[in-house]
């Protein structure tokens, strides 16, 4: 019984601090807890988290006090400041010589600074009610190290998010009514007290968690005694002794404690799930393994951990699964990308359903469905870029079109179209011939969506095109009661396209009385505009930076944790890193990046192109966002990138920001347009070139402005049209060359051979 007078005593003699207003022995040596006051139970304690990743949230919060050394902190007293002092912490991964630092509103251990001249490491304590302290910091001059600090004293406190920080408190402002989570107290560490409130916390989790497997109970209620009878019947030394062991066994109970609460909220998350029954079926059957594992006689505790990791990651990869599935379901159009993530989702599923599956391979799924749906989101994002077409609603009539029909008038515009607009309709009392298009060039190689609205009352007597003289792709059109959309598909190779409407009979006729009305003609590209490196997993391979020296630098603060670039200087600097390509098609181009300023309006995402630049002024953030501009590009050249917002992009001392995932989409395409592209070309300078083509035994060619024709094969007719349709040459009887003098323009030529052979092609004199 005299040792349990002692501690009783020692119970006492907690709650007697130092004299004053300083409840701590600022020796650096003696150890406290430094407990929250959170108006409830104020049972949480402050401790060093050095294995969290970002050190503005290092410092948080545990529920319970242990005694480890991430809780513990002593205090120092600072000659330089009289009443402040610095703050050490105990964990043992800090570097040396590591204090509590108040840089820029930040709590964290640094060790880059001397705690006994800097301000950002000066705090003291002021007393707000019964025993409970605001810890502040010394006031700081605005520009201290490039910080605007505002007047007053920074108060501790502690953020909803679960870290301490010194923002947005101060401490004048603190009162006994307001001071929940900005207030704390100061205890001394007393390995014995520790030793008693571990047995108590022991005994609670006994009591409260009976349906943990008896094994596991048994083995926590057997430490426990023997703890009691050591307070009982032990001397201090014996007492202290076995708190590793209570330590130890308390910590097992409470690993397999939470991992059957993970197993019971694993159920109820997959029957609550949207998955699939198969997906459903392979996680349950993750966790019956987990359950087998948890119940069995002789739990290995070494690996609680990697059942967790099973489940939480099978939980990872059925959520991805259902924003998969839920992407496809909520997508219109974009067919192909639906494939594609469709498939990804079926041979997902199948590996998932593998009974023996491993946590690598859990990892490695969850990865392969990640990658396709962001795929597929920047798909959808990108969209597929439409041509930037002339008059493609032919609101200005035939304006912009070729029409290639030896009969006047059997193309001519009315207000048919959608909604009652401008639109075409082609009809003749006879049979005709009709071909309607335009001829562009410069546009990306790959596949692409050509379609209209058309109305017709015939069968496959008319169709739309699209060809690029090596492939070539028709819709014969149907009657579908009314106008609706046509849509067709044409692999480009070589950079051109004709597209339109055209008669599907010999030389594009048409039978009589058949029609057709057509109106907007739209022309979209399936393909994807990439960049180099725009992730900077290679660093910064393919980036240009013009920029003062050690800037900018590579991080690992992208999305994800993955790799980033930053801009930051402790001086003033200059910096622009970009890309700069050539040989782009003019059109409109979306950049975007995920980026993280560190203040408003002091860096600019850009993209520039024939020396017009379009610029965003970035906003603060206190994470990456997604912040975007759009450039058109008009002479195929496109620069883009992150620059400084001052003249010459310079940026002030101490001044960052942090950008990953540079994109790129080509939102329209503008293409040019070729005057004509006839059926048969020709481009010669002088009689000695013959330049031109060959087709039943008929050669056009161009000399100066004459027509020449020459023939194996007696041509009996040979009539020259406008491209209006106007008979502007007849000539008969042709049997050897024939050369008919023209005016520069564009010509019908219809010959008719004496085996029978009607020939009609589109030339142009120059």
């Amino acid at each position: 019984m005299k040792y349990l007078s002692f501690i009783i005593a020692a119970f006492i003699s907690l709650s007697t601090f130092a004299q004053g207003n300083v409840p701590i022995k600022a020796d650096g040596t003696t150890k406290y807890l430094i407990k929250v006051y959170d108006g409830e139970t104020n049972e949480k304690v402050l401790f060093n988290n050095s294995a969290h990743g970002d050190w503005k949230t290092k410092i948080q919060v545990a529920d319970v006090f242990d005694g480890s050394m991430p809780q513990l902190w002593s205090f120092q007293a600072t000659e330089m400041y009289p009443g402040y002092f610095s703050v050490i912490n105990h964990d043992e991964e800090l570097a040396e010589n590591s204090f509590l630092m108040s840089w820029s509103w930040h709590a964290y251990m640094g060790s880059n600074r001397d705690p006994k001249t800097e301000l950002e490491m000066q705090y003291r304590f002021v007393e707000v009610s019964d025993g409970w302290y605001a810890l502040e910091t010394i006031e700081k001059p605005a520009g201290l190290y490039n910080q605007p600090y505002t007047p007053g004293a920074d108060a501790l406190n502690l953020k909803p998010e679960g870290y301490v920080a010194f923002r947005d408190v101060k401490s004048a402002d603190i009162t006994a009514d307001n001071m929940v989570n900005k207030v704390f107290r100061f205890e001394e560490f007393d390995p014995l007290k520790l030793f008693l409130e571990t047995i108590v916390r022991g005994q609670q989790l006994y009591d409260n968690n009976p349906d943990v497997s008896e094994s596991v109970r048994l083995e926590l209620f057997k430490v426990l005694e023997k703890a009691r009878a050591t307070r009982v019947f032990g001397n201090e030394s014996e007492m202290l002794a076995l708190q590793p062991y209570l330590d130890e066994a308390i910590k097992k109970f409470s690993e397999a404690l939470g991992l059957n609460s993970i197993i019971a909220d694993a159920r109820l998350f997959i029957a609550n799930s949207a998955a699939k029954q198969a997906v459903k079926d392979a996680f349950n059957a993750i966790v019956e393994e987990a359950e087998l594992f948890l119940n069995a006689d002789n739990l290995n505790y070494s690996e609680i951990e990697s059942v967790k990791n099973k489940i939480a990651n099978a939980k990872a990869l059925v959520e991805a699964l259902v924003e998969a599935e839920t992407l496809i379901e909520s997508t219109t159009d974009f067919e192909e990308a639906k494939a594609e993530l469709r498939l990804v989702i079926e041979n997902v599923i199948t590996a998932f359903s593998n009974s023996a599956i491993s946590i690598s391979e859990l990892n490695a799924l969850k990865v392969e469905v990640d990658d396709a749906v962001k795929a597929f989101k920047k798909a959808l994002e990108a969209g597929n870029p439409a041509l930037v077409l002339t008059n493609a609603d032919f609101e200005n009539d035939l304006s912009d079109w070729n029409v290639e029909s030896p009969t006047p008038g059997a193309a001519y515009p009315e207000n048919k179209g959608v909604d009652g607009s401008r639109s075409i309709t082609t009809w003749n009392g006879s049979a005709y011939q009709m071909k309607i298009y335009q001829s562009i060039s410069n546009i990306p190689n790959g596949t692409y969506i050509v379609s209209c609205y058309a109305h017709t009352n015939g069968t496959n007597t008319i169709a739309i095109f699209a060809e690029d003289g090596v492939n070539s792709s028709q819709l014969p059109l149907v009657n579908e009661g009314g106008i609706t959309k046509r849509v067709i598909e044409l692999e480009v190779t070589n950079g051109t396209m004709q597209f339109g409407i055209i008669g599907t009979g010999t030389d594009n006729e048409i039978p009589a009385g058949n029609w057709v009305v057509f109106d907007q003609f739209e022309i979209k590209w399936k393909g994807v505009f990439t960049i180099q490196n725009g992730d900077f997993e290679d660093d910064l391979n393919g980036w240009i930076s013009e920029a003062s020296e050690g800037v900018p630098y590579m991080s690992t603060k992208g999305v994800g944790g993955s790799k980033s670039v930053t801009m930051w200087k402790g001086s003033d600097y200059n910096a622009s890193t970009y890309q700069y390509l050539t040989d782009v098609y003019n059109g409109t181009y979306e950049i975007s990046a995920m980026i993280n300023a560190q203040m408003d309006d002091l860096f600019v995402l850009f993209g520039e192109s024939e020396a017009v630049e379009s610029t965003v002024l970035l906003p603060a953030s206190s994470e990456l966002i997604k912040n975007t501009v759009t450039c058109e590009v008009t002479d195929r050249t496109l620069r883009f990138g992150i620059r400084g917002a001052g003249d010459g992009n310079t940026i002030p001392a101490g001044r960052w920001v942090v950008f990953d995932e540079f994109a790129v989409n080509m939102k329209t395409i503008v293409p040019e347009y070729v005057d004509v592209t006839p059926s048969v070309a020709f481009r010669g300078q002088s009689a000695s070139e013959n330049i031109g083509s060959k087709e039943n035994n008929i050669v056009f060619w161009q000399v100066n402005q004459n027509l020449n024709i020459r023939s194996s094969a007696n041509i009996v007719v040979c009539d020259v049209y406008s491209i209006s349709g106007v008979l502007v040459k007849k000539e008969t009887s042709v049997t050897n060359n024939l050369c008919i003098p023209l005016q520069k323009g564009m010509y019908i030529v219809r010959t008719k051979s004496e085996n029978g052979i009607v020939e009609s092609k589109k030339v142009i004199i120059k």
